[in-house]
């Protein structure tokens, strides 16, 4: 939930029941209009119109901050999440009815809001349908989206894209067509498994459409039938664009995981022609990084399915090296997506007259790794005389620990030393040059400042360039940083 008013949202303005000055209008927060809902109905039977009303009004002001202004956004929200929900006009319009008559016997008007007459009339000049999306549909999209690399009765690239659409609502086909690997955005992780699947250093588009040899137009045509037969084989009802039932669906599943609907119309960039609905709120004023937290939250929805840090237990006389040996001669494919973690630091002992220096583990036989959560089984039936991999509870059917990505990151930023899921590249190298002041705006070192002392260039096209930044804290912090124009920017 948000934790900010809508600023371009105009307050329903209420006099209180006591006086008629217009000196002392106040404007009602969420929580007092609530508790004035709930304190009207207090004598309504439940299971009444008015009940059944002011329940579903208050359930969906819960949803956000207490202490923000209740705006007509709030009402158009209401009627938005009532038309996704498959309610009928003509209980919506009882429903609207009756918020209206309470709401001006709080407010202690003589004549109803004007709002709730303006929600009336964008309400009927929606397309009388209905609206909601069937369970079963939503399961084929979240099937697909989980099984995309094992499926060979459809065209891998296309299906590969339609899926990346999935993840990244706000991107269109032309995106696709121009989506390279030294300019990815900021993705969730499951995206990021889909390019890292279409990684080719001989390739700088992630997807091969022909670009170069075709014209954008024809490769987004051809990529648009390409999406369409998917979803009408995975027996998905589609409307005018592949993009625009991509776009409904990601909805319906953002506000089954709590998303609002002017959180939703904040990031798709044009309402669905099949979702409608979403034009009865305005955008919410999201910064970026809250589009990203919100893309993030549904792509976990979509596909729980994803890569997280685990810890395995190393046997007597074993060394990482043994391990990662195995991995790449008996299981190739899990090995391209592992992540390894081994951290260690020099130590120097002296022996006799001698000092030597070694390398030593912080934690000696542990072995820290990333790995989706679906290949866990079968990379320990493999490796299980290695090492053994730590399980919540020791029943043998216990599933997998699982370290939460903040505080693998924040032990890494403690020890200094990274992993490489956390290795980024400036998009805009020509902005951040020696001397550049930056603040870091996301990740494990959101909120530091520093200044770019040195860059060390790729040695290949394909390789990453190294920032070395003096941080504010005194701090030298050497890494190589993938990071798009959200997460850092010049001061």
């Amino acid at each position: 939930m948000r934790g900010r008013d809508d600023l371009n949202a105009t307050p329903l303005d209420v006099h209180p029941a006591d006086t008629a000055s217009t000196s002392e209008i106040q404007r009602l927060t969420i929580g007092r209009l609530i508790s004035a809902v709930e304190s009207a109905i207090s004598g309504e039977a439940n299971g009444s119109i008015t009940w059944k009303a002011a329940s579903s009004f208050i359930n969906s002001l819960r949803k956000y901050p207490q202490s923000a202004t209740f705006t007509d956004n709030h009402l158009g929200s209401w009627v938005a999440t009532m038309l996704q929900q498959d309610y009928s006009r003509t209980t919506i319009e009882r429903y609207l009815t009756k918020i209206s008559a309470l709401y001006t016997q709080i407010a202690g008007a003589s004549a109803p809001s004007e709002a709730f007459a303006t929600v009336r009339t964008q309400l009927k000049s929606l397309p009388a349908a209905k609206y909601a999306i069937a369970p079963e549909t939503l399961g084929r999209i979240q099937q697909l989206a989980r099984d995309h690399s094992q499926s060979s009765s459809l065209p891998a690239i296309p299906l590969r894209a339609l899926i990346y659409l999935l993840y990244n609502p706000a991107s269109q086909p032309i995106d696709l067509i121009n989506l390279r690997f030294d300019t990815l955005p900021i993705l969730p992780q499951q995206a990021e498994e889909i390019i890292d699947d279409l990684r080719d250093p001989k390739r700088k588009y992630v997807f091969p459409l022909n670009q170069g040899k075709k014209r954008d137009g024809q490769i987004a045509r051809e990529l648009d039938s390409a999406m369409s037969m998917i979803l009408s084989r995975a027996g998905i009802a589609h409307t005018s664009s592949p993009v625009d039932t991509i776009r409904s669906l990601w909805a319906a599943i953002a506000l089954q995981t709590a998303v609002l609907p002017d959180e939703i119309a904040a990031i798709i960039p044009a309402t669905p022609s099949s979702a409608p609905y979403l034009s009865m709120v305005r955008p919410a004023p999201l910064a970026d990084y809250e589009k990203e937290e919100i893309i993030f939250r549904v792509a976990d929805a979509i596909n729980p399915v994803r890569s997280r840090w685990h810890v395995m237990k190393l046997r007597t006389a074993i060394r990482p090296n043994h391990v990662k040996d195995r991995i790449a001669t008996l299981l190739p494919d899990i090995a391209k997506h592992i992540i390894y973690y081994y951290p260690t630091h020099l130590q120097v002992r002296t022996v006799g007259k001698k000092k030597l220096t070694e390398e030593v583990p912080y934690l000696p036989d542990h072995l820290f790794f990333k790995l989706r959560d679906d290949r866990m089984t079968r990379l320990f039936s493999h490796i299980g005389d290695l090492a053994w991999c730590y399980r919540v509870s020791n029943h043998p059917d216990s599933p997998y620990s699982v370290i939460p990505q903040y505080e693998m990151g924040a032990f890494q930023q403690f020890l200094g030393i990274l992993s490489s899921d956390i290795e980024v590249e400036l998009v805009n190298p020509k902005t951040l040059t020696v001397g550049t002041e930056v603040s870091v705006q996301g990740g494990i070192f959101a909120g530091h400042r520093g200044t770019i002392r040195d860059i060390i260039q790729p040695s290949s096209p394909t390789a990453s360039r190294t920032y070395i930044l003096t941080i504010s804290e005194n701090t030298a912090l050497k890494c190589t940083i993938k990071i798009t124009d959200t997460l850092v920017k010049a001061i």
